[in-house]
């Protein structure tokens, strides 16, 4: 499966491979349900290379966003994301990444890192 989801209240979410719009939008139903418990938890993902997401998935990976933001807001208390590549870190460190989650966020290259720093937030 190029997209798993394990673990509460510490969320690990892996990307790897070819993911289908179907695989997509099951991670974002998945992702919905963790919102819907209504609880704190805090999120580290991690994309491996290789990883191809499907195409068009930003604009339906936006609308997604816009309508959960505010349930991340209220439940997820930190958002880790791992990189892969010294270029992925560079993507996911910008500011206006940073801007886009309503909580804490981290890019790091250590998962390790991620993790710890997550649980710190519980």
């Amino acid at each position: 499966m190029p997209i798993s989801v394990t673990g509460w209240p510490v969320v690990h979410m892996v990307f790897h491979g070819c993911i289908s719009q179907s695989e997509f939008l099951a991670w974002q139903e998945q992702t919905t349900a963790l919102l819907d418990k209504a609880e704190p938890f805090v999120v580290v993902t991690q994309s491996l290379e290789p990883i191809e997401l499907p195409e068009k998935y930003r604009q339906t990976e936006a609308v997604w966003h816009k309508q959960n933001k505010p349930k991340f807001a209220a439940h997820c208390l930190a958002i880790a994301r791992v990189a892969s590549t010294p270029a992925q870190f560079e993507r996911l460190n910008l500011p206006g990444m940073k801007k886009l989650w309503p909580c804490d966020y981290l890019a790091t290259m250590d998962l390790d890192e991620a993790l710890t720093w997550a649980a710190k937030h519980l």
